[in-house]
């Protein structure tokens, strides 16, 4: 059983980096709306993603809404949160990311809650954190577009993590 649960994570790991490199390989580029990367012959591009560019961002997705945030843009590690709406093909910036700005986190949802943790906030692996945060996406909630910062990962600091939830469990290695 360990062997095949083993298995399946990471074919799921797989599957997801895949996922958002095709989702968000545009963000370091600008381009044109309706334009098409080559590389991905047939895949539309939606609006572009209004910043400058950034790498080792985190991102996720709640309903039809995907969300980016952090990163580093080659002089600083950031904090900006963004949600592109997939019915009005929009960003827009959301409450920025309240725990230290950082880049090579680890990103997922729950529901209709997003979490940033670990990472590197220092630009170095040596500078890793495990600190967790709990962005809140339920537009009915009194607590909505805030962070809370909830328990530590369990395990040692890291950069450069995986995560990924599967109905509740969530899964970082």
């Amino acid at each position: 059983n360990y062997r095949i649960m083993n298995n399946l994570i990471i074919k799921c790991v797989c599957v997801f980096i895949i996922t958002l490199f095709i989702l968000f390989s545009s963000c370091k580029k600008k381009y044109e709306v309706g334009s098409v990367i080559p590389i991905q012959e047939g895949w539309a591009i939606k609006t572009s993603f209004g910043d400058s560019g950034r790498v080792d961002a985190v991102s996720f997705s709640i309903g039809k809404k995907g969300y980016l945030g952090t990163g580093y843009d080659g002089i600083n590690s950031l904090n900006d949160f963004w949600e592109w709406d997939q019915a009005t093909n929009l960003w827009t910036q959301k409450t920025n990311f309240t725990g230290a700005a950082r880049w090579l986190a680890v990103g997922f949802s729950i529901g209709t809650k997003g979490y940033i943790g670990t990472g590197s906030v220092s630009g170095a692996v040596a500078g890793s954190t495990k600190d967790f945060w709990e962005w809140d996406g339920d537009t009915a909630s009194a607590t909505y577009n805030t962070w809370i910062q909830k328990a530590d990962f369990g395990g040692t600091e890291r950069s450069v993590a995986v995560g990924f939830s599967i109905g509740t469990k969530v899964y970082i290695g």
